[in-house]
């Protein structure tokens, strides 16, 4: 009913059912018009909307665009955060030095104090040996002078056969003894302690020389047979005592 003819009348004007046709146009503005109305309302509400959402996000600082770091600065930062730590690292070192250097001092120290007390104690050994021959020759000569025929006979028969009895062995002390103060001996001829390597060294030549097996070996025939337990006795003693002085050195 709303289809106009070439006049501009619809049907209902024609048959005088609707409005007149001022009142339709007028209606048609009018409804335009609010839709206009209603269009820039909402358009200058979400203009609002958006300008408040904008400056929220230009306000906030974590939204702003970073510049891409360059080659140049990459590797300013890298060298520099280098340098920090080897600086860190040298202060750390620096503190732990102090240290370090009082604990060596004091082992160097208590290794002197060893080596010290190590050649009083061989020194002592040597001493006591020395007396303890001393000792037993002047018990020996009133013997000689008493009963003088009897020695003289050992004697060429000692010089007959010239076979060792046990002060005739090369012991490391003249005429043998205390087989701990013979061991003391061998390891003050050698090299000092401070040469751990050499001595070891020295102290493995010496175990072999003094095994009783290897000294049987060697030096048997030359041993008076009544002699023989009482050499390979001493042998044995002095062959331990080296072994507990290299094993101390391990």
């Amino acid at each position: 009913m709303g289809i106009k003819n070439k006049d501009g009348e619809t049907p209902g004007q024609i048959l005088g059912w609707g409005p007149p046709w001022d009142s339709a146009e007028e209606e048609e503005e009018d409804e335009a018009s609010r839709e206009r109305e209603w269009r820039q309302k909402l358009q200058g509400e979400l203009e609002d909307e958006w300008q408040e959402v904008a400056g929220r996000l230009e306000d906030d600082a974590s939204y702003e665009t970073q510049e891409p770091e360059s080659f140049s600065a990459w590797s300013d930062r890298l060298a520099q955060e280098h340098a920090q730590k080897c600086q860190q690292q040298h202060k750390a070192k620096g503190a732990f030095q102090p240290l370090r250097t009082k604990g060596s001092s004091l082992s160097w120290q208590r290794q002197e104090e060893e080596q010290r007390l190590f050649r009083e104690r061989a020194r002592a050994k040597e001493q006591e040996l020395r007396e303890s021959r001393a000792r037993r020759a002047q018990e020996r000569a009133p013997e000689a002078h008493r009963d003088p025929e009897p020695r003289t006979q050992h004697s060429k028969g000692a010089g007959r056969s010239g076979l060792w009895c046990f002060s005739d062995v090369p012991w490391p002390c003249p005429g043998g003894g205390d087989p701990e103060a013979m061991a003391a001996a061998l390891v003050a001829r050698g090299p000092p302690l401070e040469e751990q390597g050499a001595l070891r060294r020295y102290l493995r030549v010496q175990q072999v020389c003094w095994h009783p097996d290897r000294f049987l070996q060697r030096f048997r025939s030359q041993i008076e047979t009544w002699e023989l337990g009482r050499v390979m006795g001493a042998v044995t003693a002095l062959s331990q005592a080296l072994n507990r002085h290299a094993e101390a050195l391990k």
